[in-house]
């Protein structure tokens, strides 16, 4: 059992090396590929699937099926793992530009100037 952890394990960090997107996602890719997903009749046979391998009744071919779906799946979820970072860190971004647009709204630049050339000076603002 340890061997088939170690494996999956081992096998999980060689598909995050292999599969690597280059540049800034943009946040409609990352949707798109968000929603890339297996199908209902894929998720109904893994499940037979799946079942039969608890049993120990699979054949070589459904054994690689079976992989081929595990495999699928890895793949599956470091590409979504990319779209929802790239849809986080637009976020945090948007966020933070809001937040920076809030203050200068509150305090305009030349007010802003003024209040830290008086802090400087130890004065108090009026």
């Amino acid at each position: 059992m340890k061997t088939k952890t170690s494996n999956s394990k081992r096998g999980t960090a060689l598909w995050q090396r292999v599969v690597q997107l280059e540049g800034k996602l943009s946040p409609t890719a990352a949707r798109a590929i968000l929603k890339l997903q297996f199908s209902e009749p894929d998720h109904a046979v893994m499940n037979e699937l799946a079942a039969k391998a608890r049993a120990g009744k699979l054949s070589a071919e459904e054994q690689s099926d079976l992989d081929t779906f595990e495999r699928l799946g890895c793949l599956l979820d470091i590409v979504h793992s990319y779209a929802r970072h790239a849809l986080n860190k637009k976020a945090i971004e948007l966020l933070q530009r809001s937040e920076l647009a809030a203050r200068r709204a509150k305090f305009p630049i030349d007010k802003t100037e003024e209040i830290i050339r008086r802090a400087r000076r130890g004065r108090k603002r009026p």
